[in-house]
């Protein structure tokens, strides 16, 4: 995982935020939950359009992104190209702030 966030915050910021840019990320949130005996990432991600976010992380072909396509299946068992799972737009719950 240090890989990967060493990548993406300090040796490789300026193509990270290319990247992030081209996926229509306007926010990101990258959290370590430790769950003994093992870890969890998760990431919560605000982009304009999902479906342009899905269809670009599956084809992106920058230098860049290949790269970190292949730290996430490398470090996370995530396959980038690969349709992520369908994406569902399904509200379930909403508080309104006052």
């Amino acid at each position: 995982m240090e890989a990967l966030s060493a990548g993406t915050t300090r040796t490789r910021r300026s193509e990270y935020a290319g990247f992030r840019q081209r996926l229509g990320i306007t926010r990101e949130l990258v959290y370590l939950q430790q769950m003994p005996p093992r870890e969890i990432v998760i990431v919560h991600l605000e982009v304009d359009d999902l479906e342009q976010l899905i269809s670009h992380l599956a084809t992106a072909e920058f230098p860049f992104d290949r790269w970190f396509k292949r730290q996430a299946l490398e470090i996370l068992g995530l396959d980038l190209s690969r349709p992520l799972l369908e994406a569902s737009k399904e509200l379930i719950f909403t508080w309104p702030a006052s």
